[in-house]
């Protein structure tokens, strides 16, 4: 009998799948106390440090030409600023269940953007982009035939698809940089300047903060969002895409939605209908199909 062969990639592609899955329920935990513009500004801050810290750890420059710069900021407003900013506003308003699964449909925002650039979609990829929204509307929804959105959660859901086509047009923005400076290098300027323009807001928000609430369970889950999830999530995604590819590598990323269901019910308890549950299988099944076409 053959032995299944778990190569270095495959163990970094599938950490990053785990703590990116895990960062959805330890988000909701911080942001039981952290308000979310101060969140999102702290954490990317540092992860940024830790990026930049491993790049000059390695011997690499980190110089970058005032055009790339003006470039790195602009990917940064919409990957980090908006994104991350949307990301944590979003988890205050819906479970972390929910906010893992409607993220995954990027691909398919990724595809229509695609569109509007000449790149027309096959009929696969029109297959999968309303295979994954109608999936996304049963996840929102949680039924077939009427409109019964969930008074406590759909505000919360509907930033969520924002932020999956904010990180579309961010992953969209960003191949010139990543083929001139390498991806860790790309993501510490983006990640930097981002929570930098996010960082106003951020220390404005913090002053109404019940920070006597803290304890060493927030501070644990703070360091785990922030040092294994944001730095060395993106470090290890980019460490597996290098040795296996970007087409071996995109499936563990279907992975991650489904990490984060688990995660949030192991740690939060929180419960998925059997409507919510297919249209997850949806999204995941309709972004595989917008992939392949």
């Amino acid at each position: 009998m053959s032995r299944l062969r778990v190569s270095s990639g495959d163990a970094f592609l599938l950490a990053t799948a785990l703590v990116w899955g895990g960062s959805f329920p330890t988000g909701k935990v911080v942001l039981e106390v952290a308000p979310p513009l101060t969140f999102s500004s702290i954490r990317f801050l540092l992860a940024s440090l830790l990026l930049f810290a491993i790049i000059a750890w390695r011997g690499q420059s980190l110089r970058l030409s005032g055009r790339d710069l003006l470039h790195v900021a602009v990917i940064g407003m919409f990957g980090f600023t908006l994104f991350q900013g949307l990301w944590a506003a979003g988890l205050t308003l819906t479970t972390a269940s929910k906010a893992s699964i409607l993220i995954s449909t990027s691909p398919a925002f990724a595809a229509l953007i695609a569109m509007t650039r000449g790149d027309r979609p096959s009929g696969r990829s029109w297959a999968g982009i309303v295979t994954a929204f109608a999936g996304v509307y049963l996840v929102v929804n949680n039924g077939l035939t009427r409109l019964q959105l969930d008074a406590a959660t759909w505000q919360g859901d509907l930033m969520f698809v924002g932020v999956s086509l904010l990180w579309a047009v961010y992953t969209t923005l960003s191949p010139p940089l990543l083929q001139k400076h390498g991806a860790v290098k790309t993501t510490a300027y983006s990640m930097a300047i981002g929570a930098l323009l996010l960082l106003p807001a951020g220390l404005w928000q913090a002053g109404g903060a019940d920070w006597g609430r803290t304890d060493w369970v927030i501070g644990l889950n703070f360091v785990f969002i922030t040092v294994f999830s944001a730095a060395l999530g993106f470090l290890w995604w980019f460490e597996g895409i290098g040795k296996l590819g970007v087409a071996r590598a995109m499936p563990y990323m279907y992975l991650v939605p489904v990490f984060g269901v688990i995660s949030a019910a192991l740690f939060l308890g929180e419960t998925l209908s059997g409507i919510q549950i297919i249209g997850g299988i949806l999204v995941l099944a309709g972004v595989s199909l917008a992939r392949s076409g």
